[in-house]
């Protein structure tokens, strides 16, 4: 029995390259390990990237509600305070005018506008637009700028955070309202702003909401398009309701009632572009409201406006600094 060479020992074995292989496959597991890892990484980020991509393309792609009843053109002779705020520099070639924003004269040399179109050009390189009411002409005046003022409170209110919008509600900044100084007094009418001394009725009632990217056409021309002030309720709940790709909001948008109103809502809904910010909302020959944003792809959403008559003191004291200063 011995001679058949088995001792009842564990065999060795010695095959030439056996430790090499061993070393090698111990070296490649975590590296394949590793591989995994990445391609899973970037998976994770990549597919929703996509996605939102995707989201965010068809949401901008998507035809604008058709222009209420009652909308039409306008010309500044009819309402000669309404202007267009351009910016030379930086607006788009085939931009018209080099309009990026709206407002409206409220002093012979003080325009009320959105605050988010102030503050990313210096004054130097902006310029007010009066009494033209087909952007693709040169018909009217243009002014320059002396000086900005955006409400302090939006630039102080940081309540968001970056992709807060994934996690819970976005909070839109506050008082989205600025001034214009112009370079010299314009012998225009002027428009009042709504003030805490004299508010007029707003929910329930009928403003107008003027802009230039109402035609149907999405034509440069001046209309202007009635705005039903929506209850505050209202506001909220679709507000509270709706998802957007850009800014990412999944789990809605809260509404500040003291900040903000807003105005059209399903059939009623406004017909609004990016540019018209700014643009004025009247009521009872008032401005009650400035065209500060909208979200959400669901096009029969309100639009929503700053709230004047919240910050009509500290638009009038910044009025009297400039007047003070002799600006």
């Amino acid at each position: 029995m011995a001679g058949n060479g088995a001792t009842g020992r564990d065999t060795e074995d010695n095959t030439p390259g056996a430790d090499d292989d061993t070393a090698v496959g111990s070296v490649r597991a975590p590296r394949r390990r590793l591989r995994r890892w990445v391609w899973t990484l970037i998976a994770i980020i990549l597919v929703p990237s996509l996605l939102w991509l995707a989201w965010w393309g068809w949401a901008l792609t998507r035809p604008a509600p058709d222009a209420p009843p009652g909308a039409g053109a306008v010309t500044t002779e009819e309402y000669p305070w309404v202007v267009a705020i351009g910016y030379p520099e930086g607006a788009p070639d085939d931009a018209p005018s080099a309009k990026g924003c709206m407002g409206a004269l409220v002093e012979p040399d003080v325009v009320v506008t959105a605050g988010h179109c102030l503050g990313h050009t210096a004054p130097e390189g902006m310029e007010v637009i009066v009494g033209r009411s087909d952007l693709r002409t040169e018909d009217g005046e243009i002014f320059g700028v002396a000086d900005t003022w955006a409400h302090p409170d939006r630039a102080e209110d940081d309540s968001n955070y970056p992709l807060r919008g994934l996690v819970q509600r976005l909070q839109w900044p506050k008082a989205d309202i600025g001034l214009v100084l112009l370079e010299e007094e314009l012998p225009h009418e002027t428009i009042p702003l709504a003030n805490g001394d004299d508010v007029p009725s707003t929910e329930g009632e009928q403003g107008v909401l003027f802009g230039y990217r109402v035609a149907p056409d999405d034509a440069p021309v001046l209309w202007q398009q009635p705005a039903p002030i929506v209850e505050d309720e209202t506001c909220r709940e679709r507000m509270n309701s709706t998802v957007s790709p850009a800014p990412l909001a999944l789990w809605g948008v809260g509404y500040d009632p003291d900040s903000y109103l807003c105005a059209g809502v399903d059939e009623t809904a406004l017909r609004v572009g990016g540019t018209d910010s700014g643009g004025p909302l009247v009521l009872d020959g008032q401005v009650v409201g400035v065209m500060a944003w909208g979200v959400g792809m669901d096009r029969t959403n309100p639009e929503y406006l700053t709230r004047v008559t919240t910050y009509a003191g500290d638009i009038e004291d910044q009025i009297e600094v400039w007047s003070s200063d002799g600006s």
